[in-house]
């Protein structure tokens, strides 16, 4: 918890204090504030209080709702779901690909990174289906955008009414991604795992009261949650890189710290002991130390081009309101944490070394998570689980002034600790109710469906349930998106072409499919290259308007959404 010593103070703005709404508050004494401020009636504060646990509660209600609302609209959920069938069904982990016919042709190694949320995934959905799948995705989505920064709030000692404003910004930040995909698990490991070096920072940057016996315990007790925080994060999704790079740069950090304000530091053995456990337990996975160098050749991979979360946002992004609602959002949470950053800095001038040395870290984490979403847009809900720990270390412990001007916001933010520090259980539980409330009541209003589909990708729900009467045989040439799909919908009668996972196909596939889908220079040669018996696109794509003027191919099947085509001398 954060000292009170070491906090730096927060004068509240200027407002009325009394019931009359006077502004002419600054020629009167202290003693004369105090009064009026004890003026203010109990239930005034009382009323805030109520009203501020309401809002938490609304904001709860709302995540379940919005996670549950666009939970299976990202076809990747398809894909997940089938491999976590075919796992659980085969008792065992695949060696190669085993929903495509192209796959084995590119001689390249399988990896199957993510097969841990696989199988827990599809674990929840034999439950229930998709009506026990998605209250428990809402659940799991609120309790770490909602529940989890609430806790961490309190144990920093970050006034109340300030965490519910960066809370709110965040969640308007955050929606656009409650997708039911694996990322989702990273989110909640990171916040576990950013908590964990918060916790640490503040220990670390006053080793003056802590005893050399106690110092050695604590730092085992750190490096074990480290190795099992770690042990499951590393199964869950390759996104376990961004818990080594924010432990890296602390450590990094401390030792520039060192080096540049000249003082002698204990605290780089720990750190060290951190990250050597923690990379030991990212070789306990199916694949080993081959896990890394596969990691490392999908973050140099070619094809990451077309990977739609890892597109730079660009300026143009800022001018439809669609993407303005998240990204401006995270524009006031990154100010607020660089200004609060900045204003900890100016405070901290006569501190210790080792504080200013966690308020350096800050600001380069701060930094490269602001440069890294606009780099790649799928980092941003990366991001602002990373806002929302710093803005914890970097609040915490702000005192109000006790003559502060309005004195109901004294009283609200006293009111709000004392009620969250007795009855923290029952709003945690409140939080999770509500957020399962809101997820059946999106379900109510929008039955789910496997895939939902979005305003930028139609679901061909009728040409899946016309080939799952009616399969068609022969090699298929197929949308990657609808390849998802059928993984689910047909796994051992359809093999496909490509789905969305890029990176796994390699740059010669993807680059023939690019070509292909879009029409491009080559795309009969290419048709004639792989020998394709029948194709399955979108109904307004470019490769259909191709096909349709093509007399060797017939459409078999034609509707809004979906066609099938048909090679004429294969039929």
């Amino acid at each position: 918890m954060v000292e009170e010593d070491h906090a730096f103070e927060m004068k509240s703005v200027s407002g009325p204090a009394d019931g009359n709404g006077s502004n002419d508050q600054q020629m009167q004494t202290p003693d004369e504030t105090k009064e009026a401020v004890a003026k203010v009636p109990a239930s005034s504060a009382g009323f805030f209080v109520a009203a501020t646990i309401c809002f938490l509660l609304w904001l709860a209600f709302l995540v379940g709702w919005r996670a549950a609302m666009v939970g299976l609209d990202d076809t990747a959920t398809c894909r997940l779901l089938a491999l976590g069938r075919y796992m659980l069904n085969q008792r065992t982990l695949p060696v190669t690909d085993p929903f495509s016919y192209t796959f084995a042709l590119q001689h390249l190694p399988y990896v199957d990174y993510q097969w841990l949320s696989e199988i827990i995934l599809f674990s929840i959905y034999k439950i229930d289906r998709l009506k026990g799948l998605l209250p428990v995705h809402a659940l799991l989505v609120t309790l770490t955008f909602v529940g989890a920064p609430l806790v961490i709030f309190r144990r920093m000692r970050v006034p109340s009414t300030g965490g519910c404003l960066v809370l709110t910004l965040a969640l308007l930040s955050a929606s656009g991604s409650f997708y039911i995909k694996s990322e989702v698990f990273s989110l909640s490991l990171l916040f576990l795992w950013s908590a964990i070096l918060l916790q640490w920072r503040i220990q670390l940057g006053q080793p003056d009261k802590i005893t050399e016996a106690r110092i050695a315990r604590r730092d085992l007790l750190v490096a074990a949650a480290l190795f099992v925080v770690m042990l499951i994060w590393s199964n869950l999704h390759v996104t376990f890189l961004v818990g080594f790079f924010t432990l890296t740069l602390l450590l990094v950090s401390e030792a520039v710290g060192s080096l540049f304000l000249r003082r002698h530091t204990t605290n780089l053995f720990p750190l060290i002991l951190g990250l050597f456990a923690a990379f030991l337990a990212s070789l306990i996975n199916p694949k080993g130390i081959q896990l890394w160098s596969y990691v490392t050749s999908l973050i140099l991979s070619p094809v990451n081009q077309y990977v739609r979360e890892l597109q730079p946002i660009a300026l143009a992004d800022f001018g439809g309101i669609e993407k303005l609602v998240f990204l401006l959002p995270f524009l006031i949470l990154s100010g607020t944490s660089l200004y609060c950053v900045v204003k900890k800095l100016c405070l901290e001038k006569n501190s210790e070394s080792s504080a200013k040395a966690a308020t350096i870290y800050s600001v380069l984490l701060i930094s490269l998570a602001f440069a890294a979403t606009f780099l790649a847009s799928g980092a941003l809900p990366f991001a602002i689980i990373i806002l929302l720990c710093e803005l914890a270390f970097l609040m915490g412990g702000v005192k109000m002034d006790e003559n502060a001007k309005w004195g109901w916001l004294v009283d609200l933010e006293n009111g709000l600790r004392r009620f969250l520090e007795k009855r923290m259980g029952l709003v945690l539980a409140s939080i999770a109710l509500l957020s399962l409330h809101g997820a059946y009541t999106a379900m109510a209003e929008r039955p789910p469906t496997l895939p939902q589909g979005n305003k930028y990708m139609k679901v061909p729900a009728d040409a899946i349930k016309l080939l799952t009467k009616q399969p068609q045989r022969g090699k298929l040439l197929n949308d990657a998106h609808y390849g998802d799909i059928l993984t689910w919908y047909l796994p051992a009668v359809v093999p496909v072409f490509i789905d969305t996972r890029y990176s796994m196909y390699g740059p010669s596939l993807v680059q023939d499919y690019m070509t292909i889908s879009s029409d491009g220079p080559g795309t009969e040669e290419l048709i004639q290259k792989y020998d394709f018996d029948w194709a399955f696109f979108p109904a307004q794509a470019p490769i259909s308007r191709h096909l349709r003027a093509n007399h060797s191919w017939s459409e078999v099947y034609d509707s809004p959404v979906g066609s099938i085509f048909r090679h004429n001398a294969k039929n």
